[in-house]
């Protein structure tokens, strides 16, 4: 058999086999890899610079000094416009023993004894006149009388509880039997609680 006849057959059984015969070598021909998925590079931050830093960290604490400034700002002015709407208190509040004072010297004259003796009653009348002047300036400075009636529900917050009364038949527990003194309110606050005595069973 010639050499040339050799080489056919051997390149028909290679290539049956799977191999190809290139410039008189074989190889064996591979299944193409699938390329692996590019992973992403992890991209870095850039350093900063210690100059921006530095200037990050005085800009923040710039705006808190700045905030803490405003704050302190706006409590003094509420301080200072409290302590100018409220100057009055304490002057005030010494006023209210004399409406006491004035109540109890027109409750303690009767109609019938006004009536009845002439010169008690103009007495009277000059105890309520003053008594009448003294309220409507105090109401001018915005010191009001607190309205409250006995038979009201007995509120801490403007009502001064001196003694219990027990709940007779009739009686609603916890609300006013009795008012001992006015209460008076100054600008929306209690300058001094209505005191009363209260139903209690």
């Amino acid at each position: 058999m010639s050499f040339l006849n050799v080489m056919r057959r051997t390149a028909v059984r290679s290539t049956m086999r799977g191999l190809a015969p290139v410039q008189g070598r074989f190889y064996c021909e591979k299944a193409p890899e699938t390329p692996e998925q590019e992973k992403p590079e992890e991209t870095q931050e850039p350093e900063k610079d210690p100059k921006d830093l530095k200037i990050e960290e005085l800009s923040k604490s710039l705006a808190y000094s700045l905030a803490e400034a405003d704050n302190a700002r706006k409590i003094a002015m509420r301080d200072v416009d409290n302590a100018k709407k409220y100057a009055l208190k304490n002057f005030a509040k010494d006023l209210l023993d004399v409406a006491d004072n004035l109540d109890r010297a027109s409750s303690a004259v009767t109609e019938e004894e006004s009536a009845a003796h002439p010169t008690v009653g103009n007495l009277k009348k000059g105890v309520d006149m003053t008594n009448h002047s003294l309220h409507k300036i105090l109401a001018q400075h915005g010191i009001d009388i607190q309205e409250v009636a006995e038979g009201d529900e007995f509120d801490p917050q403007y009502h001064e509880a001196i003694f219990n009364i027990p709940a007779t038949e009739g009686k609603t527990p916890n609300t006013i039997g009795t008012i001992v003194k006015k209460g008076y309110n100054y600008k929306a606050r209690v300058l001094r609680p209505s005191q009363v005595g209260v139903f209690q069973e």
